[in-house]
């Protein structure tokens, strides 16, 4: 499958592998900067793949007649390019505002964000949408 982002074509394996691979980066980039704690790394990887599992759900809302995305900074009925796009970032910003914050603060930000996806996502099962990761842009 070929997925179109910003008139660009990709294939979607190797765009799971690209996503997959600046991931591993990132994280690989924080463990090597020696302040980050097991802790701090488990639950970012955490906030990561709830992060995905959001991505996820909120792409099967054009599925379901009458359903909405509740984020204003999305708006109601998101591309699946604005998801995806605005998802990467969010997971970016994150993980950057992590690595600026002295490391008393670095976990609760971390746990914080967490908690604050896991809401969403549980949000969005309750309301019967599943997670899915075709999408066509």
């Amino acid at each position: 499958m070929v997925i179109y982002i910003s008139g660009i074509g990709f294939d979607s394996n190797k765009l799971s592998k690209f996503i997959s691979a600046a991931v591993l980066f990132l994280l690989s980039s924080v463990s090597s900067a020696g302040e980050w704690s097991r802790s701090d790394m488990a639950l970012e990887a955490g906030y990561i793949a709830v992060t995905v599992a959001d991505l996820s759900t909120t792409l099967d809302i054009k599925n379901h007649a009458g359903f909405y995305e509740k984020n204003p900074v999305l708006g109601m009925h998101p591309t699946d390019k604005t998801i995806l796009v605005s998802m990467a970032l969010t997971i970016a910003a994150q993980l950057i505002i992590a690595e600026m914050l002295p490391k008393e603060f670095r976990t609760r930000w971390i746990a914080s964000t967490l908690g604050i996806e896991i809401f969403c996502v549980a949000d969005n099962l309750n309301q019967g949408l599943k997670m899915q990761y075709s999408s066509n842009f």
